[in-house]
């Protein structure tokens, strides 16, 4: 009788597993040139070339992974580089977390204004407002 409870038990979360994963949003990947970024609500806004999302709005979690920072080309000088540098410095020291929310804020402030470029996975309506589910700065196409 108790293995058949076990067994029943295994069934049922496999049953709701795979039903949560079918209704799972699609995961969506871009280059978002930012715009602002909203530090009350962690929501990164941006344009996403070559599609209707602009301006897209992108909300940070707590579980957002932070990627290291990739820069450009050191001529002509681009602001984004530096912005990005000091980003990978919080990656390296600040564990994932709330924390690192913190410490990341005014550098995303600071890529925002300078109208630099990150790479995006997010779920969800990007018109509305997605969940970043990864974030990159990357330094944009000239």
């Amino acid at each position: 009788m108790r293995h058949l409870k076990i067994s029943a038990l295994l069934v049922a979360s496999s049953v709701m597993t795979l039903a949560a994963v079918g209704n799972s949003e699609e995961t969506k990947f871009a280059r978002v040139t930012l715009s602002d970024f909203d530090r009350q609500s962690n929501t990164l806004v941006g344009a996403v070339p070559g599609t209707e999302i602009n301006p897209g709005y992108f909300r940070r979690l707590e579980n957002t992974t932070h990627l290291p920072g990739i820069g450009g080309p050191n001529y002509p000088p681009n602001p984004c580089n530096a912005h990005i540098s000091v980003y990978n410095k919080i990656i390296t020291k600040v564990p994932e977390g709330p924390g690192r929310l913190n410490a990341t804020l005014s550098v995303l402030t600071n890529l925002a204004r300078s109208s630099c470029c990150v790479d995006t996975q997010w779920t969800g309506d990007a018109t509305s407002e997605a969940s970043v589910l990864q974030l990159r700065p990357v330094a944009c196409d000239l």
